[in-house]
């Protein structure tokens, strides 16, 4: 757990044809009383590369999170999905 006042920085990258890592947005906060902190970062459709490491770069974290458009996610949340099946039944109790 990292000590109260601690800064922290969350960076969202994408990755070029190359693969090289390519900073997007930059988000700070601070680490609170209770040793966590908490920040929105507002994620592009497709894959995201969240990068959270500490201003005295002593601890850092990357993770890959893809996010789905609206629509995937309206389908998904809508849709019974048979593991075996090529298609979804979709839920028509709106």
């Amino acid at each position: 757990m990292a000590q109260c006042g601690t800064q922290i920085v969350i960076m969202l990258c994408s990755k070029d044809d190359a693969g090289v890592l390519i900073p997007e947005t930059t988000y700070e906060a601070t680490v609170g009383i209770s040793g966590y902190f908490s920040q929105n970062v507002k994620l592009n459709i497709g894959e995201n590369i969240i990068i959270v490491y500490s201003a005295d770069e002593n601890a850092s974290i990357t993770a890959t999170i893809k996010r789905k458009s609206d629509d995937i996610k309206d389908k998904l949340e809508n849709g019974v999905y048979i593991p075996w099946g090529n298609s979804c039944i979709s839920n028509s109790i709106n």
